[in-house]
C-alpha cells in the first residue's frame, strides 16, 4: 500500500468521484478540490506528493492554478488533465512547471505509471535537497567555531573567496581544522552540487600518488590489471582537497601544475589528454618556501596554489576561543550520547586553558568527547578533566620537555599517543584510526615501529 497523498482538482464532482476511487484502489490517499482557489489553500496547509489538475475550470483555470503554485514556491509535481482540443495549452503548462499531462478520456494504467514516476522523482529530489541542506549546515561558517580576531579574519576571507574558482593554500598545524575550512569553502561555492574529494598526500607512497590523482591505463605498471580513473577525472566540476601537499614528489608536481593551470592531464601510461574542471584547495603544516629553497617543491606550483593563503592559528594562540569551543563540543556530544549537561564549572575552563593542546582543535574535541562519555555529572568540572587526562600526563610531559632531542621527543610522543588511543579503543584498529586520523595502513606501520600489538590491548 502507498502512503502518498494526492490532490485532485476538478470542477466536475462526478469526475472527482471516479478518479478518487481508482486512485484509492491503488493505495493512494486522496483529497479533492472543486476550484483552483480551494486547491491553493489546501496546498498551503498540507504536504501533498502530487497534484492532478484539470485544465478547464471556471474563474481560475488549471494554468492559473499552476502559476500560483509555482509563484508561492511549492515544488510539488503537477500533472495536467486536458481534453484533446487543449493539448497545446497543456504543453504550455509544462513549460510553466507542470511535470507532464494526460488527456481525456483517461487511460488509468497510463495515469498510474505517470503518477508513480512523478512521485518517485519528487521524493528523490526532496532527499537530495535535504542532503545538500544538511551538508551546507554541517560545513557552514558557523561550524568553524571561534571569535578570536584572527579567526574572524579567516571567516571574512572564506566568505569572499568561496564562490570563486581561485586556488587556495590552507596552512596550519595538524588538527587545527584545515579540512573543515576546505569543506566550508566548497559547500558555500557554486560547485557545492559537485564532488568534494580528499587526497591525503602523506598517506600515499610516492609510486602511487600519480595514479591516485590522474589514473592509469591497463598494463602501465606492475599490478595495473585494468584501467583506473583518477581523482581529478572523477571530481570534474567539483573541488579536490590536497592535504599535506608538501609530500607530493617533485616529478608529480609538474603534472599537478599542468592539471591546475590548463585543466588537462594524461593517465599514467596513456597518451590521451583528459580535460577536467577542478578547483584545487591544498593544505600543509610545512614551510613550503623552505622546501623551495631545498629544491624539493616547485616554486611555480607554489605560486599557482598560493593565489589565496589562509593561515589557521594553533589553539594555544587563541585561548579566548576555548569557552566557545567547549560549549560547542559539549552541546554536540551531549546530544550524541544523550547526556543532560546543565553547566560548565569555571574550574574546567581553567584546566582547558592551562594545557598547550599540541593536537589543536582535534585533540580538544576528542578530550571533550571522552569527558562526556565517562562522566555522570550534570555540571562538568576540573575532576572530569582530570579523570580523562591522567592517561595523557606522560604525553604532556614529553611535549613540554626540553630535556630530549626533538626527534626523540616526537617519537616518544607518537608512541605514547598511539598507545593510549589503542587502550581507549581496546585494540580496535578501525576505531583507533578514525580517532587519531592516522590511516589504518600507516597505523599498522607505526605500531610495528613501536612494537605495539593490538592483541595487548584487547583486555
Amino acid at each position: 500500500m502507498n502512503n502518498e497523498l494526492i490532490l485532485i482538482v476538478d470542477d466536475e464532482p462526478g469526475g472527482l468521484k471516479v478518479l478518487s476511487a481508482n486512485l484509492g484502489l491503488e493505495g493512494y490517499n486522496v483529497e479533492v478540490s472543486l476550484s483552483g482557489y480551494e486547491a491553493i489553500s489546501k496546498i498551503e496547509e498540507k504536504d501533498f506528493d502530487l497534484v492532478l489538475l484539470d485544465y478547464q475550470m471556471p474563474k481560475m483555470n488549471g494554468m492559473e492554478v499552476l502559476k500560483n503554485i509555482r509563484k508561492k514556491g511549492f515544488e510539488i509535481p503537477v500533472i495536467m488533465i486536458t481534453a484533446h482540443s487543449t493539448i497545446e495549452n497543456a504543453v504550455e503548462a509544462m513549460k510553466s512547471g507542470a511535470y507532464n499531462y494526460i488527456t481525456k478520456p483517461l487511460n488509468y494504467d497510463e495515469l498510474f505509471i505517470l503518477a508513480r514516476k512523478a512521485i518517485d522523482s519528487y521524493k528523490t529530489e526532496k532527499k537530495l535537497r535535504l542532503l545538500q541542506k544538511e551538508r551546507s549546515e554541517l560545513f557552514s561558517f558557523d561550524n568553524i567555531v571561534g571569535q578570536n580576531f584572527e579567526m574572524r579574519k579567516i571567516y571574512n576571507l572564506i566568505k569572499s573567496v568561496a564562490d570563486t574558482d581561485v586556488s587556495i593554500l590552507v596552512q596550519g598545524e595538524t588538527g587545527c581544522g584545515k579540512e573543515l575550512v576546505a569543506r566550508s569553502i566548497h559547500y558555500n561555492s557554486n560547485r557545492r552540487d559537485k564532488g568534494f574529494t580528499v587526497v591525503d598526500c602523506a598517506a600515499l607512497a610516492e609510486s602511487l600518488i600519480e595514479s591516485e590523482l590522474f589514473g592509469h591505463e591497463k598494463g602501465s605498471f606492475t599490478n595495473a590489471h585494468q584501467q583506473k580513473k583518477g581523482k581529478f577525472e572523477f571530481t570534474n566540476g567539483g573541488t579536490i582537497f590536497l592535504d599535506e601537499i608538501g609530500n607530493v614528489s617533485y616529478n608529480v608536481q609538474a603534472k599537478l601544475l599542468r592539471a591546475i593551470e590548463r585543466k588537462e592531464f594524461q593517465r599514467v601510461g596513456g597518451n590521451q589528454t583528459i580535460y577536467s574542471d577542478v578547483r584545487v584547495i591544498a593544505a600543509t603544516n610545512e614551510d613550503l618556501k623552505q622546501k623551495i629553497k631545498e629544491n624539493t617543491f616547485r616554486e611555480d606550483l607554489f605560486f599557482r596554489l598560493n593565489v589565496i593563503q589562509i593561515n589557521i592559528p594553533p589553539l594555544r594562540k587563541r585561548f579566548d576561543d576555548i569557552p566557545l569551543l567547549t560549549e560547542f563540543f559539549v552541546n554536540k556530544y551531549s546530544e550524541k550520547y544523550n547526556k543532560k549537561i546543565k553547566g560548565i564549572n569555571p574550574s574546567l575552563l581553567s584546566k582547558l586553558v592551562e594545557y598547550q593542546w599540541p593536537g589543536n582543535v582535534r585533540e580538544f574535541e576528542h578530550l571533550i568527547e571522552r569527558m562526556l562519555l565517562l562522566t555522570n555529572k550534570e555540571v562538568l568540572d576540573a575532576d572530569c578533566f582530570n579523570a580523562v587526562f591522567t592517561h595523557n600526563s606522560d604525553i604532556g610531559r614529553i611535549v613540554n620537555s626540553n630535556m630530549k632531542p626533538l626527534q626523540e621527543a616526537k617519537s616518544n610522543f607518537e608512541k605514547e599517543y598511539i598507545k593510549q588511543a589503542l587502550e581507549l579503543y581496546k585494540g580496535n584498529i578501525s576505531d583507533t584510526s578514525k580517532f587519531t586520523g592516522i590511516q589504518e595502513r600507516n597505523l599498522y606501520e607505526k605500531m610495528k615501529k613501536y612494537d605495539l600489538k593490538k592483541e595487548d590491548f584487547k583486555g
